[in-house]
């Protein structure tokens, strides 16, 4: 049996998928199958499949299309791993990745999902996107926006089989948001700071952002009604405004802002979902994020209610943050 199982679902991935194949098969680790599921592909997707003469590779082909959270769904049943590695079609994985994850998840039984940082690449620039790797911290910051790159996560199967955590098939985008917004109080998470994916956005995802945001939306308010929030459609366009960096930069917007976010504080101080250090860490970025975007016109007003904020308990914030502030807002830098 081998300790880990690659899955990788395609659809119509002709484009990239040599690419993708070739950067597992050269993993430097080697105990692992690659389950490879074709969910009714009409390109040449199978034929570049088999023409990889590799043992490791399980080529199992959906009689229909059933869409990525019902393919993913069947691969975790089907995985004989100890570990799931996700994959995508059009991403490469660096040589050393599975070696890095298997030992990480080895040393860390307690951990049950480890992504990894990745480097993104759009019109030829790319950018290096590292996230933490506070197993609470990341269970908060949940409440905004994901704390995985989807592609580069590895699995401890029995945590999600035995918690019977699967994909949901309703939700056609953001299914591993909304299946880590299901993982958040029973699974612990992690993040390895090395670089061990290259992730490719294509246009075509960027102009799926809208159709998103509202599933994003549904799931960012379930959460919050786990700490007993029961957001209204004012409160949530707050939320979600600060979650996306888009908020007005208004007196009644920051004064309507720090009373929701301190008031996520207070929930989260009666219902202990994470810890009170973790959620004060990510109401604080929030807020850093929102007085920084602040205009020249209310300059004064944002650098005084920002540093006489109850938000500001010294977890996230230092010298260079408050800085920040001053210099856009009172220097106009």
């Amino acid at each position: 049996m081998p300790k880990a199982t690659v899955l990788m679902p395609v659809y119509n991935g002709q484009k990239y998928l040599k690419e993708a194949i070739g950067s597992i098969l050269s993993q430097t680790y080697r105990d692992f199958e690659f389950l490879i599921i074709d969910d009714g592909s009409t390109d040449n997707t199978i034929r570049i499949i088999r023409g990889f003469s590799d043992s490791r590779i399980h080529l199992v082909k959906n009689e229909k299309n059933l869409g990525l959270p019902r393919t993913l769904n069947k691969g975790i049943k089907l995985a004989k791993g100890k570990y799931i590695a996700r994959m995508d079609s059009d991403d490469i994985s660096f040589s050393n990745r599975l070696a890095v994850q298997v030992d990480y998840m080895d040393r860390h039984p307690n951990i049950d999902i480890c992504g990894t940082t990745a480097v993104s690449s759009h019109n030829s620039k790319s950018v290096r996107v590292v996230l933490p790797n506070d197993s609470e911290y990341l269970r908060a910051r949940l409440l905004f926006r994901t704390s995985f790159i989807h592609s580069s996560v590895i699995l401890r199967k029995e945590s999600l089989v035995g918690n019977n955590l699967f994909y949901n098939p309703s939700f056609r985008f953001a299914e591993d948001y909304e299946l880590w917004s299901r993982c958040w109080q029973k699974l612990r998470f992690a993040n390895i700071p090395n670089a061990l994916l290259f992730y490719r956005v294509h246009d075509e995802q960027r102009s799926q952002d809208v159709r998103h945001s509202r599933v994003i939306s549904q799931i960012r308010e379930r959460m919050l009604e786990e700490l007993d929030i029961y957001p209204s459609r004012a409160d949530m366009e707050i939320h979600d405004d600060l979650a996306t960096n888009s908020s007005k930069i208004e007196r009644a917007v920051i004064v309507n802002a720090e009373r929701w976010l301190l008031g996520l504080k207070s929930a989260n101080d009666k219902k202990h979902f994470v810890s009170k250090i973790a959620m004060a860490r990510v109401l604080e970025e929030q807020w850093f994020a929102l007085c920084s975007r602040g205009v020249p016109a209310l300059g004064l007003w944002i650098v005084r209610k920002y540093f006489s904020s109850a938000l500001n308990s010294g977890q996230v914030l230092n010298w260079q943050h408050w800085a920040v502030v001053a210099g856009k807002l009172i220097f106009h830098n």
